[in-house]
């Protein structure tokens, strides 16, 4: 069954079921692998276990492999548009499903 198409910002449209975003782009290894889950399902079953809660989807989401330069260059320069177009801040929302290692920033950032 074909699902149906979601848009992204800028018009870009993406396939919810396949782990792919031409807008951005992202592709399959930019996303977090299911052997990086310890868990059978790929999701976080016990919220407790900081290896799921940041290793493995969060309720069948797709999950950003964060430890690449790459992905975390594409999140900074999303960023930087939203800057220069008047944005004040941000909010990290969910810091807690992060390694601290990738909220530092880096000399680079």
């Amino acid at each position: 069954a074909r699902s149906e198409l979601g848009q992204g910002t800028a018009g870009s449209y993406f396939d919810p079921s396949v782990p792919k975003y031409d807008g951005v782009p992202y592709e399959a290894h930019h996303f977090n692998s299911r052997g990086k889950c310890p868990t059978g399902s790929g999701d976080v079953e016990d919220y407790n276990n900081k290896e799921q809660v940041r290793n493995c989807r969060l309720s069948g989401l797709l999950d950003l492999d964060l430890g690449q330069d790459y992905v975390r260059t594409k999140i900074a320069e999303y960023f930087n548009r939203l800057l220069e177009m008047g944005v004040a801040g941000f909010r990290i929302d969910a810091a807690k499903h992060m390694w601290l290692e990738i909220l530092k920033p880096s000399s680079a950032d």
